[in-house]
């Protein structure tokens, strides 16, 4: 059951309005989840592609923050570093 504020009795996140957001994942990966979305968006599942590449990021920021951030929230960044990552030789 929804609070007022949005949260809800099991310590969900409180509502937050949706932001677009484009990223670039391997092809193979988006053509099962896309199949997925299809095949659970119906009753009882109601499963759709943005609910979960949400629910899939929630988790792994969960256990980023328990493993390297003493399960606290990271914060809000204003800007992120723009460019392709710096990459090592292999050794």
């Amino acid at each position: 059951m929804s609070r007022k504020n949005g949260a809800t009795k099991n310590d969900e996140p409180p509502y937050s309005k949706p932001k677009a957001m484009t990223v670039k994942i391997p092809g193979d990966l988006v053509d099962e989840a896309r199949a997925a979305a299809a095949k659970l968006g119906g009753y009882p599942h109601q499963l759709t592609l943005s609910g979960l590449v949400a629910d899939a990021i929630r988790e792994h920021l969960d256990r980023l923050s328990k493993l390297h951030n003493r399960g606290r929230s990271w914060g809000r960044v204003t800007s992120l570093k723009r460019g392709r990552p710096v990459r090592f030789p292999a050794e």
